[in-house]
């Protein structure tokens, strides 16, 4: 009983290319919303010391 050899055919390549391309753009997505919300709360933080909120 012979176990074949990973055969790389286009289509596999095509397939790993694009699940390698949607982790790296989630990961993008995660950085930018972790800048976007770090720049956010410190807008809140400024805007209630000139509220004198907190």
């Amino acid at each position: 009983m012979s176990i074949p050899n990973h055969v790389s055919t286009t289509e596999v390549v095509l397939l790993e290319l694009e699940i390698l391309l949607t982790i790296i753009s989630i990961g993008a997505w995660e950085a930018l919303s972790a800048i976007f919300y770090a720049k956010i709360r410190q807008n809140i933080i400024v805007l209630m010391k000139v509220l004198n909120i907190a």
